[in-house]
């Protein structure tokens, strides 16, 4: 795999602003010089995301996810280093120049993504040939083409044990194979995690194969389907099948719709209804909301007709509230699901539906009135709950007036209501920040003396370049980022911390560093803050030395020796303790 050149890394850095960036994920607003947003990363009311546009960092201080603009990118986009570069690359026009190339073996991730690729091609390759046309005669019964069929990488798995696993054996190596999740370990050995089913390949937003599911052939099999594993590049809460190939139409259409099933999904694209995707493997996410977020507020759920499609369609509308978009729900008739319908009826009366779609609040009532529970407070308080999760003062006051109406009970006994819940919510939640205040007191002396490092004034990264010893931190992670700033404490400029962020190799040190470096304004520095910071933390690493050696005097003792040298040293560290003790102002 190639290198990319520390220039065009550079040059990516220079042209790809950080604000620019996550706002195209995140909604900020400035506050101050930072700006702020709820985290993409986890579920939160109140935004304790922030960034920073003088450093190019961002931090979150709920979830501890923070780093340069290529973190941000490999996390939300679940990207390698060296795809995130590329990524940027393409949208902001970079050509990149690529240096020596490094063995497969080297770079798990990429051997992921090639074997996805090689076995999306061994499942198609199965899938057309001669023994196998009817399995492919049934999914061009089902109205799939074979060019819809190519498009979107379907397949079919080998009813043998072992096929893609002998087709990669002495291709890769075994630490790629086994994190890949295409095969499973058993009394026998390893074999292929999918056998004799069709086949349904998983993209990424950028179009490389992350995983599969496999829908049983066997009608006696126990699972229906079973999906890939989630592995390094593939997360089933932040993918939605198909939309590689429909986020500019989604963008274009500046809406969304989203089916549960895999031939729903193809059905209604082969149709004409290209401003669609599907969830895949698991049931809709906030992470499946960040997605859709930046490239639209309107979705529209067409999920199955039946009792567990209309339950699934109202909790995956609450997700997209709470998360800030505009959900609606489209009636699919009683107990079909949109692949039947649209192949019966054709495209049109689904789309007829589509404009007639309800909100979730209307389509949750009717499916109350229909149900056998006739307290209507129940349904009421039911709601209330799921609507306490909006941050969005207008969005929640228009479902709650929405609620009043279908309901027929007064909007100031609903107001009421909510806020006895919102009052009780808000008793939990300051009980948990202040335990999580607790948990993020007072930054450490190594923390400050690595905020220090990005101090302005040349003369106190100078004093900590000249007098401070690498070996007096007892933090390794403190350690790994010292390395990186020391050789930048010597320059006429502070270190750039989006540089020192990509230099480190860590994920949880790149939250460590953004987490200092968010603190660095906070403090007013100085030589004496410098000078002080420096012989607390000798005066600690003395102290465990002379503790070190005092020990080994005493086991001298005991065995009758007389260690001159031992006391020598003792007697030396005490000196020096002392006299750094002196010294702090």
């Amino acid at each position: 795999m190639a290198k990319i050149s520390e220039q065009s890394i550079e040059q990516i850095r220079n042209r790809a602003d950080i604000i620019d960036i996550i706002s195209s994920y995140v909604e900020l607003k400035k506050r101050g010089r930072n700006f702020f947003g709820l985290c993409p990363f986890h579920n939160e009311k109140t935004p304790s995301f922030s960034v920073n546009p003088d450093k190019q960092i961002f931090k979150c201080f709920g979830c501890g996810a923070g780093g340069s603009s290529i973190d941000f990118v490999m996390e939300i986009e679940k990207l390698d280093f060296v795809e995130s570069i590329k990524y940027l690359a393409d949208q902001y026009g970079v050509e990149i120049e690529e240096t020596h190339t490094i063995s497969k073996g080297q770079d798990i991730t990429a051997n992921i993504h090639e074997m996805n690729q090689n076995t999306l091609q061994i499942y198609q390759q199965n899938l057309f040939n001669e023994q196998n046309k009817s399995i492919l005669s049934h999914l061009t019964n089902r109205g799939l083409t074979e060019d819809t069929i190519k498009k979107f990488g379907l397949g079919l798995s080998s009813t043998k044990k072992d096929f893609v696993l002998k087709s990669f054996q002495g291709k890769y190596n075994s630490k790629s194979m086994l994190s890949s999740g295409l095969f499973v370990d058993t009394k026998y050995g390893y074999i292929d995690r999918f056998r004799n089913r069709i086949m349904f390949s998983l993209f990424n937003i950028t179009g490389k194969v992350i995983g599969f599911a496999g829908r049983a052939i066997d009608k006696n099999e126990n699972a229906k389907y079973i999906n890939s594993p989630e592995t390094q590049v593939y997360n089933k809460s932040k993918t939605l099948y198909g939309l590689h190939l429909t986020k500019n139409e989604i963008s274009k259409q500046d809406s969304a719709i989203i089916v549960e099933g895999y031939i729903d999904f193809l059905q209604l694209y082969q149709s004409g209804i290209k401003n669609i995707v599907a969830v895949s493997g698991t049931a809709f996410t906030d992470g499946h909301a960040h997605l859709l977020k930046r490239l639209t507020k309107n979705v529209l759920i067409a999920y199955d007709g039946d009792s567990a499609g209309i339950s699934a369609a109202i909790k995956a509308s609450y997700v997209l509230l709470k998360n800030g978009l505009k959900p609606s729900i489209i009636k699919i008739p009683d107990g079909l699901d949109p692949d039947d319908w649209v192949l019966k009826e054709g495209a049109e009366p689904f789309m007829d539906s589509a404009k007639n779609a309800l909100s979730v609040i209307e389509f949750s009532y009717n499916k109350f009135k229909n149900g056998p529970n006739e307290n209507v407070a129940d349904f009421i308080n039911e709601t209330l709950l799921e609507l306490a999760q909006i941050n969005d003062d207008v969005i929640l006051e228009i479902n709650l007036k929405l609620l009043a109406k279908c309901t027929g009970i007064s909007f100031e006994s609903i107001k009421n209501n909510f806020s006895n819940i919102i009052i009780k919510k808000e008793k939990r939640d300051q009980y948990k920040k202040t335990e999580t205040n607790v948990a993020l007191e007072h930054l450490s002396l190594e923390d400050d003396l690595l905020m220090l490092c990005f101090s302005k004034d040349k003369k106190i990264r100078h004093e900590i370049y000249n007098n401070f010893n690498l070996n007096w931190m007892r933090g390794e992670q403190s350690k790994r980022i010292y390395k990186q700033l020391f050789v930048h404490l010597n320059s006429e400029f502070e270190p750039d911390a989006s540089i020192i962020l990509d230099q480190l190799d860590s994920k949880e040190d790149h939250k460590k560093l953004a987490s200092i470096v968010f603190e660095v304004d906070k403090m007013t520095p100085s030589i004496l803050m410098a000078k002080n910071c420096i012989r607390r933390i000798e005066h600690i690493y003395l102290k465990k030395q002379l503790e070190h050696y005092r020990n080994k005097l005493k086991n001298a003792e005991d065995s009758f020796k007389e260690d001159s040298n031992l006391i020598l040293k003792i007697s030396e560290i005490q000196n020096k303790m002392n006299s750094i003790k002196s010294s702090i102002a």
